[in-house]
Formats: C-alpha cells, structure tokens, sequence
C-alpha cells in the first residue's frame, strides 16, 4: 500500500515539475517573439494589443473566380446574380477581386460591357485588378481528358464542366495563390470574408484544398463493387480516404500555389489514361469525382463549415444555409 502511494506521488511530483518547466519555457518563448509579431504575441497570452500590422494568417485580396458565358441568357444572369449577392454582403468588399474565366478571345470581347456595368454598380470594384477578365489557356491534354471521360455520364459530356477546374492552374497568374471557386448557378447570402479567413488558415502545402464535406455521398461509390466486401483501388496514391466521406466542388477553396494543384491536370489524366483504375471508376458527378479521388487526403482538415454547404431554394433548411442553388 505504502509503495503504491509513493509512486504515485513520485509520478505527481514528476507531472508536476515537467508542467513548470513547460511553462516557463512558454513564457520565454513568448518574450523573445520579436516585436514585429507583436500582434501573434498579444494573441497567445489572450490580451488585446493595438498593433498597426496586418495578420499573417489571413491572405489579401478575397480572390473569387468563375466562369462567365455571355454567349447565353442563363451565363450572364448567373453571373450577375453571384456578384450582386456577394457584394450585398461582403464586409471587405475593397479587398475582393474577381477573376472571371470566359471561353473565347470573342467571349472576352462580348464581356466588356458586362465588366464595365459591374464596375459601375461596384465602385469598390473599379481600381486596378479588381475584376480581372481572363480566356481560357487551351492546352492538349485537356482535350485528352475530356475525350477520356465523355462517354462515362451525362456530365462528362459538357467539356465546360471538365474545364471549370481543372483549366486553371493554366489560366490564372503565376502570382494567385489562394482562391474560392463559384458554380454560377448559386448566390451567397453571407459575408464571404467569413468563409476566407476559414480557407485561407485551412489551406497549406498538405492540404490543398478545401470544400464542404457531403457524409452523405460516401466515397465509395466512385469504384464498382468488385464484391460484397471490398473496392478496387489498384493504385495506393488514389486510395480511398480515412472517413470515407466526399467533397462537394460547387463552391471550392484551391492552394494554388501547390505543386498538387498546379500539376492537377496532369495527375488526372495520368490516373484516367490507367484503365484498371478507369474501368473501375463509377463516374456520378464528373470533375468532383476525379477531384475527390485525387485529393483523397490533401483536404481541409475540418472543411467548409456546414452554413457554407450548397442549399437548394424553396427547401427545407434553406433559410441556414449561406448559399442556395437555382
């Protein structure tokens, strides 16, 4: 008995003097931050400090793209919509730029005056980058991808849809690093500098990416059931992911900065053009489903918070939701 107590006070003693000793070289270590992060200083010991600098979690300017088509009703109106309601709320609305992907030097053409009316509607908008119209860079083996998959679904078939993301790692400048892409059939009714500075800590060199977390499409269901109990996944870099869960892409942060983002296209086409993984792959959606089988584990560990989960207008639960689908 007396033995047992002993040791147990021996380990207290021990827990205890390893604590102190944490703790004050915690405290030494927060009094040699130098002054220049004064403000992560303040936040770790939780007091306020007026510090004139700006945060280093949190990337400028909100970079948001889309893909603009003038050429039909049902583009423009999307567009204009999507950009109406993330104005109306946005708290920033000087730090947004937008970067709109058209097809076509004649889309590009036909998009001026779409450009011009915005910036009249949004002067926060009328400076220099802060709409930024850009055409699609064409390149050969998105034309192999496109012709690998078409046949697969309905969705494969719109080579638009196979461009929206995986284009652009082509398209945007060397100097974009961090975005939110937009479906335009959608409207945001929330403060989207929310949802950046979510993204913009989530997103680094092991997690690329970053989108609304859907439970209830398992990931399984990308590759046909070889039997009662197991999938096929004969490649190990595309295995499947630890909770089994998929990620929704109508609304979907990218680290394009990333080796994995910027070579995306290539490893999509790599892992499509190998036909035990094609011929097992059950294509639903089309890109999400490539994306998800790609980026298994570079996900945002938490993802897009469930507010931010694309809603259907008119439906049950959709007045919790911050963006709705039309």
């Amino acid at each position: 008995m007396n033995m047992e107590f002993t040791a147990t006070k021996w380990f207290f003693y021990i827990a205890l003097t390893f604590t102190l000793l944490c703790l004050l070289t915690y405290e030494s270590t927060i009094e040699r931050i130098p002054v220049e992060h004064e403000i992560v200083k303040s936040r770790i010991i939780n007091k306020v400090v007026s510090v004139e600098t700006k945060e280093i979690e949190v990337e400028r300017p909100i970079s948001l793209v889309f893909f603009h088509d003038p050429d039909t009703d049902y583009g423009k109106i999307g567009s204009v919509l999507l950009i109406n309601s993330i104005m109306k709320y946005a708290s920033e609305p000087e730090n947004i730029t937008f970067y709109i992907i058209v097809e076509s030097e004649s889309q590009l053409e036909a998009s001026q005056d779409f450009i011009a009316r915005i910036k009249a509607a949004f002067p926060q908008l009328n400076r220099a980058g802060g709409v930024q119209a850009l055409v699609i860079k064409q390149n050969p083996r998105l034309d192999e991808l496109f012709e690998r998959v078409k046949n697969r679904n309905g969705l494969c078939r719109n080579r638009k849809i196979i461009m929206h993301h995986f284009s652009l790692s082509d398209t945007l400048p060397l100097g974009v690093n961090k975005v939110i892409v937009l479906d335009t059939d959608m409207i945001v009714r929330a403060d989207i500098t929310g949802l950046w500075e979510i993204i913009s800590r989530q997103l680094d060199k092991n997690h690329v990416i970053a989108a609304h977390k859907n439970c209830q499409q398992l990931y399984y269901r990308y590759f046909k059931r070889i039997d009662r109990s197991q999938i096929l996944v004969p490649d190990r870099r595309y295995a499947t992911m630890h909770d089994q869960c998929t990620y929704d892409n109508g609304l979907t942060a990218l680290h394009m900065g990333t080796p994995a983002v910027r070579n995306m296209l290539n490893t999509t086409l790599e892992m499509v053009m190998n036909d035990k993984i094609f011929n097992n792959m059950q294509f639903v959606a089309c890109t999400r489903d490539m994306m998800n089988l790609i980026f298994a584990h570079q996900y945002g560990r938490k993802g897009i918070p469930s507010k931010w989960m694309l809603g259907k207008a008119c439906f049950a639960g959709s007045s919790t939701v911050s963006v709705l689908v039309w």
